[in-house]
């Protein structure tokens, strides 16, 4: 299976929408329960919850595939920064926004990569089991 393709746009679509519409949910909750926290320990909180959203979105779309799941699982993680910061410069106003900016790439790439690796460990684990 040395030809098999790359997911579409729609996929990788769909990781960047659920990993980013968890990061949205919890922006409403923090911003109810927390307002007007932009201190670092938010941050830094928040960068915990943008981890398990990618690894979510990223593992998602990669536990089905047979090669490439750390490739796939950076792409994802990239396209839901891209999609988060596109709507955090709709929503908010630019220092708002770019608030923590290199915390959130870090974050959105580190759990894309673990949702990768993760599917990887996965699928050599069921290699082993079959042989």
């Amino acid at each position: 299976m040395a030809g098999e393709d790359l997911p579409r746009f729609e996929s990788y679509l769909g990781a960047a929408a659920l990993a980013c519409g968890i990061t949205w949910l919890w922006d409403y909750f923090a911003s109810l329960y927390f307002p007007g926290q932009t201190a670092l320990n938010f941050t830094l909180l928040s960068a915990l919850i943008y981890l398990e959203a990618a690894f979510l979105g990223a593992f998602g779309l990669t536990r089905r595939r047979l090669t490439k799941h750390l490739h796939v699982g950076v792409r994802a993680g990239i396209g839901a920064w891209m999609t988060n910061m596109v709507f955090r410069l709709i929503v908010f106003d630019l220092s708002e926004a770019l608030w923590g900016v290199l915390v959130y790439l870090t974050s959105f790439l580190v759990g894309g990569c673990l949702g990768g690796l993760f599917a990887s460990m996965i699928h050599r684990g069921e290699a082993g089991a079959k042989s």
